[in-house]
């Protein structure tokens, strides 16, 4: 009796070394994607029962980064590299910038501070996968919840209005679900929750954001020498 009893020991025992727990599957997962030299993904925000805003973006060569970003009536094409974005109107493409002056400058000024604290988003996946409190798979799904200083984080937006101070949050609450398809991430859900204090003011926040991305290592778009030349830089030598 206490040979097979040493057997199923010595399977168990190899079982959890050969097993990565789901939290490791995960960043493992999402660090393939960030190893990608290219990829597109989409990006869709609500918040509460608004109709999401998506914006499609694709990561290039050169450390070029294409989004497409919607605006009340129409969207913008904005190419954005090291900091710094050209934005596409009627006439050329045109660098944005962030201390430009005169309401009509309104769109380049917040274009180029966008630039300026642009991340990938491979990072925020790392942020939510290191806030992870408790996680599990059900049906191929990663589903997790996320600590309260991790969703406080995640719902601040890094900075305030115009790089002031982030508005105050209170019981911020986070869930995500994450989906693998050949060992690389391919969507997540964040939602996030709080009160938020803006302007004196306190609001019940509810936010739901969704990325997918696709075409992995497949991705390529055409970079136009125009704005290309408004994003060049002393780096360049150094990109591939």
């Amino acid at each position: 009796m206490k040979k097979p009893l040493l057997i199923c020991t010595i399977l168990g025992g190899l079982l959890s070394t050969t097993q990565a727990e789901p939290k490791d599957e995960l960043a493992n997962a999402a660090r393939k994607l960030a190893s990608a030299k290219n990829y597109t993904w989409t990006s869709s925000m609500a918040w509460g029962d608004r109709e999401p805003r998506t914006t499609t973006a694709r990561k290039g060569s050169g450390g070029h980064t294409h989004l497409t970003i919607p605006m009340r009536d129409n969207s913008v094409e904005v190419l954005v590299r090291h900091g710094k974005a050209a934005v596409k109107t009627e006439d050329a493409w045109q660098l944005a910038d962030p201390e430009a002056e005169g309401d009509e400058n309104r769109r380049l000024r917040w274009m180029g501070r966008m630039a300026s604290r642009y991340e990938a988003p491979t990072d925020r996946i790392t942020e939510i996968i290191n806030g992870i409190a408790e996680i599990k798979m059900e049906e191929g799904t990663y589903s997790a919840r996320l600590t309260e200083d991790a969703a406080k984080s995640l719902m601040t937006f890094r900075r305030g209005r115009d790089g002031g101070e982030a508005p105050a949050i209170e019981g911020a609450a986070g869930s995500a679900k994450f989906l693998i398809k050949d060992g690389v991430l391919a969507k997540y859900e964040l939602q996030l929750s709080g009160k938020m204090t803006w302007n004196d003011q306190e609001r019940d926040m509810n936010r739901t954001t969704t990325v997918e991305f696709s075409k992995v290592g497949s991705t390529s778009f055409d970079i136009p020498e125009e704005a290309a030349g408004l994003l060049a830089g002393d780096s360049d030598s150094s990109d591939s």
